[in-house]
């Protein structure tokens, strides 16, 4: 981190205030009542009930750190939505190709058993409106990327571009901004039209060979 980095440490108390976060996106009939409601349904409800009150209005920082975070339900929530992409009929999901994954990720949602750190390690990069502060408004179907030897699943969704690894072999450098067992996480902080994903999927809908230019402060 540069000298003119900044971290901004958030921590939620024991018992979060409420906050309704609808649910949305891409609908899906993939799993029985039992499955969806109770057992993913959990992990759901915790996300919902969590994410928003732990960010700050406005994170004009570069990095920023959550605590108190409870890291089974929190990285099995987000481990759910890579699995229900993986076994979607849907043809914004093809991308998602989990092959003997498939398998290993079910069993771990449905067990309860998000593993250590280093077993499917999900990071993000908070997204932030022209206002400064977080950028709901994005959601991207996912796209498979490569970053030196290892495969990462994209999606954007609430808010931030969040990045599932799904290679064996660990990365020292973005595995640190993996969820952590003792529920911190750190999140790099980027203005929503530097995202490349955003400016990538832009292009595709909008053609022209160039995405929208970014606006100026």
């Amino acid at each position: 981190m540069n000298e003119k980095s900044q971290l901004l440490r958030v921590r939620f108390g024991a018992n979060p205030t409420s906050t309704e976060l609808k649910q949305t996106g891409a609908w899906d009939r993939l799993l029985c009542d039992h499955c969806d409601n109770a057992v993913i349904g959990r992990y759901e409800d915790y996300f919902a009930r969590t994410w928003r009150t732990v960010l700050p209005d406005r994170p004009q920082v570069e990095m920023i750190e959550l605590g108190g975070l409870e890291y089974q339900l929190f990285k099995l929530f987000h481990l759910s939505v890579l699995f229900k992409a993986g076994v979607s009929n849907r043809s914004e999901f093809d991308m998602v190709k989990l092959g003997p994954h498939t398998e290993k990720l079910r069993g771990r949602i449905f067990s309860g058993d998000a593993g250590s750190a280093s077993v499917y390690p999900i990071f993000g990069v908070l997204l932030t409106g022209d206002d400064g502060s977080v950028y709901n408004q994005a959601i991207s179907p996912p796209v498979l990327r490569r970053f030196e030897g290892h495969h990462y699943y994209t999606f954007i969704y609430c808010g931030a571009e969040r990045y599932f690894r799904i290679s064996n072999h660990p990365n020292s450098i973005l595995d640190g901004l993996a969820i952590q067992p003792d529920g911190t996480l750190r999140m790099l902080v980027q203005r929503w039209s530097e995202s490349e994903l955003i400016r990538n999927a832009a292009v595709r809908m909008f053609g022209g060979g160039r995405a929208p230019k970014d606006r100026q402060k």
